[in-house]
């Protein structure tokens, strides 16, 4: 999942086809499907919500890439 909202954020690509890559290459069940479907969509949804919470916690704006 953290890869898909990586490229994501760097504008590699658009998050409905990512994700249905994802669940075709995967073969997600369609309870993972929902979850995944779901967190992603969610943390594009409260990006900025996220940011806001998490930045105290992380020092700098750059964090290291797994």
């Amino acid at each position: 999942m953290l890869d898909l909202l990586l490229r994501i954020e760097q504008g590699s690509g658009y998050s409905h086809l990512l994700i249905d890559h994802e669940i075709k290459t995967k073969q997600l069940s369609n309870k993972d499907r929902g979850l995944l479907t779901e967190v992603v969509y969610g943390t594009i949804q409260y990006k900025i919500t996220l940011d806001y919470y998490l930045s105290e916690f992380i020092k700098s704006k750059k964090t290291q890439k797994p």
